[in-house]
């Protein structure tokens, strides 16, 4: 048998097989001692769920601009480096979609559909209060010293001035441990998934 082939079919890398067996394993005996965790996780998943778990995850991370040019380089940009994205235009479309975000990068100044004005730091600062502990990077033309120090209070862990470049932002995101994989290829990622079952 040649490494990493079994009957001619191609596995997947050692410690993904590991974790295959072990979530198997927790799925059939989940009162075994190294299924020992509380709530939900003591139970294991279900079979036809282990396929779908040793997916790796990929985070989602909200934009939130009224510029679309801006939001679609953004999204182009994060999901060739393995991300999803979630494009928000309002604070209230944000504060629905944050539960599920991974980071959030913000503009500060948001033009709404009606021509309506709202405040970026108002929403940082709401994120904030409501417990939201991910990271919040500003991204804004607007490089004024109130603005930049006024991000910093409100709870923003970087700033990211526009233009920027892709470099310039990956460079942000991987400062906040986001995206550190480099970019994912969906067709290789389905045919591993493939040897599996």
């Amino acid at each position: 048998v040649e490494s990493g082939e079994l009957f001619g079919i191609e596995l997947p890398p050692a410690d993904e097989l590991g974790r295959i067996f072990r979530n198997l394993w927790r799925g059939v005996c989940p009162n075994s001692p190294d299924s020992a965790t509380s709530g939900a996780e003591a139970e294991g998943p279900a079979i036809g769920d282990i396929e779908h778990e040793a997916r790796p995850q990929r985070p989602v991370i909200l934009v939130v601009d009224d510029e679309e040019p801006i939001a679609r380089m953004m999204r182009t940009i994060i999901e060739g480096e393995g991300g999803d994205v979630v494009h928000c235009r309002t604070i209230d479309e944000t504060l629905g979609h944050a539960d599920a975000a991974a980071a959030i990068l913000c503009d500060v100044h948001l033009v709404c559909a009606d021509g309506s004005k709202e405040d970026g730091l108002d929403l940082v600062r709401r994120l904030r209060s409501r417990g939201y502990l991910r990271p919040i990077i500003m991204v804004s033309g607007d490089h004024t010293r109130e603005t930049v120090l006024g991000s910093i209070e409100a709870g923003t862990v970087d700033y990211l001035l526009k233009p920027f470049t892709k470099p310039k932002l990956l460079e942000k995101l991987h400062k906040q441990g986001l995206l550190l994989q480099g970019p994912v290829d969906r067709k290789i990622e389905d045919r591993k998934m493939k040897t599996i079952v």
